[in-house]
């Protein structure tokens, strides 16, 4: 049974060990107790140095560690443990003599932008060397120093390396024994700028076979679908990761790009220093960095922007890694000329269905492509990291061992580049595409289009598709979590509807007023529009009434309801808004004037919620100051209705119907109003909408004469504290 002497001595040893310890605590349990407290009270507030002292091999045997202690294997907070990979010291760079050249006829030497200091950026440890990186290109082929430290950050005296700025943004350093980070400086008495980790490039393999990295991300223009439709299409080609750089994106946009860093499946690279440029000229560092970091992390690396895509075009069932299984070993570059293909809108702001994601899809919606091409005319490239010596923006200016760049034939493969032809920062772009000309139609292959567009809602839908309870969950959520202050939002969101309705009940059980009701075509039995009429309208001829101006704020295609007023007030001059002119203008034209604008707070140039092809989808529109319309446009400063539904641009038109706001300010009178406010999707909209409701009541100018709850507040105000609207719908 025991395979010899020593297991059956060990196991009688610890046999009795236990016995005695057993028979122990039962003749006093307090001493068991005790025990059990000072074990599992480790950590506890028993500090002094005789209880670790005791309790150390309890610890021991707790945690199942080896009896056999290896003193090497042990260190305090003041020494640093060396890992094996981290044992090497090298002091000849490789490339020497060809890096030299390169420097001394001036290869892509910049010497542009303010940085005053290198500014290390990111640094790699390879077999025999270190690279840095750095966020300066200035000072091209300067003799600057590699300053090394070890894991608290403390330099490693003496061990510093001199090296030479080159290429352009880059420093080679040699490998120094235990250096976890590096800094660069131009000379020793300088005060180093703060070390950066180094990070390990030093596998004989590297873990990915194809890679992409993408340029910065910035700018206005809403990206979260083109990042999708990015990533999830170069998976489709064989990617396995992406270097993703940032300048700049909201924090709807950054949502998606930290799921996919959930997931790993992309590194975010944040690009910042200390000195000023603007967002565009951090391309060229972008792609150095980018150059170094893929180096013995991929086989082969993409280098592409945000709108390119690198697609199979003769064999369109074949995908990038099957091309680059078949390409030749001395190959170090695949060079691709470019499809232009023309995207005339911006791409939507924010998720809100699967048919409007859909058809906001970059391969679906655009599709006008060039017919001609340059092959040295933007191309873009897929490397062998390893071999390049330097990369620019388009392609590599110079590349080791005499391997071959390759210019991929333009009807294998090309890029399809959606070129955004409405917001462009260089306009001379515009008519540089138009030299490749006409245009058709080009459509990717149908096994991408099927597949990219099931995994882009997926991810979508996953992440901005939120399931949101009802307001009585989200009352009970609340009020688990012991958070009085959402438990009052929610409350007031709910209430406020409540305490209107009582008004309402007094208003109709003393008959003064009789509000009409006017249905809305395209919604829910609930969804009325309301309005007071002159109480002698019926008892005197049409010819007798009173014109009265009546403006619609988002029609919505339909009109419905402002027929069923005309039917009963033909002495009413009708004016309408929206952004979208289809089927809104040969509707609203019926009745009155339209026009196709978006109405909010400002005047400007965004995204707004707009209903199109039956979907409320996100569009880019003009819009201008309801002032300014009102005044210099409808020329009026009297409405008698306004019927008020501009999908959440209404939030910060509330103070505009406050007291002395900006109505009252301009010497505009509205009369009666609808408006739809539109479930609040943060607190800024709770603190607006509970300040309106608030404002209204001190204000003490409209009445809330009708107010409805169906997830958003649908209002309907009087405004008696006027006297023209007082003696037209209320006196007798």
């Amino acid at each position: 049974m025991f395979q010899n002497r020593r297991q059956l001595l060990v196991l009688l040893s610890t046999s009795l060990i236990v016995i005695i310890v057993l028979r122990h605590f039962n003749k006093n349990p307090n001493d068991r107790k005790s025990f059990l407290g000072n074990v599992i009270d480790n950590h506890g507030e028993q500090n002094s140095p005789d209880y670790f002292l005791a309790v150390q091999p309890h610890a021991h045997v707790l945690n199942g560690t080896s009896d056999q202690i290896h003193e090497e294997d042990h260190y305090d907070s003041k020494t640093c443990p060396i890992q094996e990979w981290n044992q090497i010291e090298t002091n000849i760079l490789p490339n020497q003599l060809y890096h030299n050249l390169l420097m001394n006829i001036s290869v892509e030497k910049k010497n542009v932008l303010l940085n005053k200091t290198p500014s290390p950026f990111s640094a790699f440890a390879y077999s025999d060397h270190i690279v840095v990186t750095l966020t300066s290109e200035k000072n091209y082929s300067d003799v600057v120093l590699c300053r090394y430290y070890d894991c608290k950050m403390r330099e490693l005296i003496g061990q510093h390396f001199v090296s030479k700025h080159f290429p352009q943004a880059t420093v080679f350093c040699g490998r120094r024994k235990g250096a976890e980070y590096i800094s660069i400086t131009e000379n020793l008495e300088d005060e180093a700028e703060s070390p950066i980790r180094i990070t390990r490039r030093d596998a004989k393999k590297p873990p990915h076979y194809f890679t992409v990295c993408l340029s910065p991300l910035y700018g206005d223009e809403p990206k979260f679908l083109q990042i999708v439709d990015f990533v999830e299409y170069y998976k489709l080609q064989g990617a396995t990761f992406f270097h993703i750089y940032v300048r700049n994106v909201s924090n709807y946009d950054r949502i998606l790009l930290d799921d996919y860093v959930r997931t790993g499946e992309i590194e975010l690279i944040q690009v910042h220093d200390h000195y000023w440029r603007a967002d565009f000229m951090w391309h060229r560092v972008q792609i150095n960095d980018c150059h170094f970091r893929s180096k013995y992390f991929s086989k082969w690396t993409a280098f592409v922007d945000i709108d390119e895509r690198i697609q199979m075009k003769k064999y369109p069932e074949l995908r990038i890694v099957d091309l680059l299984d078949q390409t030749t070993p001395n190959v170090s570059t695949l060079h691709f000329s470019v499809d232009w293909i023309i995207k005339d809108q911006l791409s939507p702001q924010k998720y809100i269905n699967d048919s409007q994601l859909e058809e906001e899809m970059i391969f679906r919606k655009f599709t006008n492509s060039s017919t001609k091409t340059d092959t040295y005319k933007q191309p873009k490239c897929i490397i062998r990291a390893e071999r390049i010596a330097l990369m620019s923006i388009h392609h590599p200016p110079a590349v080791y061992d005499e391997s071959k760049i390759s210019v991929v034939n333009y009807r294998i493969a090309a890029v399809r580049h959606y070129r955004n032809s409405f917001h462009k920062l260089f306009p001379e772009q515009i008519q540089r595409m138009m030299e490749y000309g006409p245009y058709n139609q080009s459509f990717v292959a149908p096994w991408i289009s099927g597949n990219l567009t099931r995994n882009i809602l997926k991810r979508v839908k996953y992440l901005y598709d939120i399931e949101i309870p009802t307001i009585v969950e989200q009352e009970k959520y609340y009020a688990y979590e012991g958070s009085k202050m959402s438990l009052e939002k929610i409350q007031f969101w709910r209430s406020s509807a409540a305490s209107s309705i009582e008004c309402e009940k007094l208003v109709t059980a003393s008959r003064l007023l009789e509000i009409q009701k006017f249905r809305n075509g395209d919604e829910k039995s609930f969804n009325f529009k309301y309005s007071i009429l002159p109480p002698s309208l019926e008892n005197i001829s049409e010819s007798e009434q009173e014109q009265e101006n009546f403006v619609t704020i988002g029609v919505g295609k339909d009109i419905t309801a402002e027929l069923a007023y005309r039917n009963v007030s033909r002495m009413t001059k009708f004016f309408g808004a929206d952004p979208i002119f289809m089927d809104n203008y040969e509707l609203y034209s019926k009745i009155g004037l339209y026009f196709p604008l978006a109405i909010g707070a400002s005047d400007g140039y965004s995204t707004a919620i707009v209903l199109l092809n039956n979907l409320y989808q996100n569009f880019n529109v003009f819009h201008i100051d309801l002032i300014y319309f009102v005044r210099n446009i409808l020329k009026i400063l009297t409405i008698e209705n306004l019927w008020l539904d501009n999908e959440y641009a209404e939030y910060d038109l509330l103070p505009y119907f406050y007291k002395n706001g900006q109505l009252d300010q301009n010497g505009i009178t509205i009369c009666q109003f609808n408006i739809e406010i539109h479930l609040a999707q943060h607190d800024r909209h709770y603190k607006k909408f509970k300040e309106f409701i608030q404002k209204i009541v001190e204000d003490r100018q409209y009445a809330i004469l009708n107010h409805l709850l169906v997830g958003h507040h649908r209002m309907y105000l009087f405004n008696y504290g006027n006297k023209y609207c007082v003696e037209k719908y209320i006196s007798p």
